[in-house]
């Protein structure tokens, strides 16, 4: 292999931040403050675990131009544009644990299944696709019996919604009302200013998750987005990005971070269809600042199972269909140590 090729490369490194946060955090009054401590362990733990990684990319002659983006949230490096050599002495550092090519995560498949044209909706369950005899509500809203807690006086008000995906469109007539434009986007590759979605996908989880008029579970929460995935795919940078904000947000630049504006809940329909603990840190570090993570157990069909929706402290949703049975190609099957997949299931046919 030449000396002369140049790679991509993500550097593990070690990381035992979280360890005093988690005993440390139940000393703040407010989750801001924990978050914000959280946040500085982080930093700290990284500027320490990475230094040496530093200064051996930064003794490289000046004719590689080596680009690093470093994630606090979990220790990573991501080298761009490094040589193998240079890769064999980044190995040899006490503190690297792993280095690995970059890679992509996918939204949850598409398969012929999707197109359900054909199935018969039940008497009373209008086809909300169109605007002609729109019901009240969308058919699974209705089955999880949300209006019933609606009525009771929970919305969703007071919490907020952090949606990793595609992007959102926040002028949708039913999502612009309940969006936080301050602190609430981001997208880590290109910084687009404003939110955006190049698929539609983004704007279609946002809207079963929050939406107005009758489409979302929790229409009085407020949400946020971050831009990890383009056209369905995920690439690793933009997902540690956006993972990353979502633990304490900044304005579109990336700065000026206030951790206080975290949200409560986060949405991920996206995944790796191998098993692997490289997100472990990062769930590890939400559900240290009290977020709670929930993936789409993914439609890849039975004895499937990917990545996080495998680890434990995460909650995987199924996908059930207007039977009120599990979609047969909604993911589901034990963990590779035997644990049930999906937690919970909820509709996500023809919605």
């Amino acid at each position: 292999m030449s000396p002369k090729q140049l790679w991509d490369r993500l550097v593990k490194v070690s990381d035992r931040a979280l360890e005093a946060a988690r005993r440390e955090r139940a000393s703040f009054k407010d989750r801001g403050s924990s978050i914000a401590h959280v946040r500085s362990l982080l930093e700290s733990n990284m500027e320490a675990s990475q230094r040496a990684a530093v200064e051996l990319l930064s003794s490289q002659p000046k004719a590689l131009t080596t680009r690093v983006e470093s994630y606090y949230i979990n220790g990573n490096m991501h080298v761009y544009g490094v040589t193998p050599v240079v890769v064999d002495e980044l190995a040899k550092l006490d503190n690297v644990a792993r280095i690995r090519r970059p890679v992509a995560a996918q939204v949850s498949s598409v398969t012929s299944e999707d197109d359900e044209s054909d199935v018969e909706i039940p008497q009373g369950w209008a086809d909300n696709n169109t605007t002609s005899g729109r019901a009240a509500n969308e058919w699974g809203i209705d089955l999880i019996g949300a209006p019933a807690v609606w009525a009771n006086g929970n919305r969703g008000e007071g919490i907020v919604v952090g949606i990793i995906d595609g992007g959102a469109i926040h002028t949708h007539h039913d999502l612009k009302g309940n969006w936080r434009s301050t602190y609430g986007w981001f997208d880590p590759t290109d910084k687009s200013p404003t939110p955006i979605d190049l698929d539609g996908h983004g704007t279609h989880v946002t809207g079963s998750a929050v939406g107005q008029n009758g489409i979302g579970v929790a229409p009085g929460a407020t949400w946020i987005a971050c831009l990890g995935c383009t056209n369905r795919i995920c690439p690793e940078a933009a997902i540690m990005g956006c993972m990353q904000w979502m633990l304490c947000p900044t304005d579109v630049t990336g700065k000026n971070p206030k951790c206080e504006l975290a949200p409560d809940v986060i949405n991920n329909s996206w995944g790796f269809n191998v098993s692997t603990t490289a997100y472990q840190s990062v769930i590890d570090a939400w559900r240290a600042a009290d977020i709670i993570p929930v993936f789409a157990n993914g439609n890849y069909g039975p004895k499937c199972s990917i990545t996080p929706t495998d680890f434990k402290n995460i909650i995987a949703v199924g996908e059930l269909g207007f039977d009120d049975k599990l979609s047969t190609k909604s993911s589901r099957g034990p963990t590779a140590d035997g644990r049930i997949k999906p937690d919970v299931s909820a509709p996500g046919t023809r919605i």
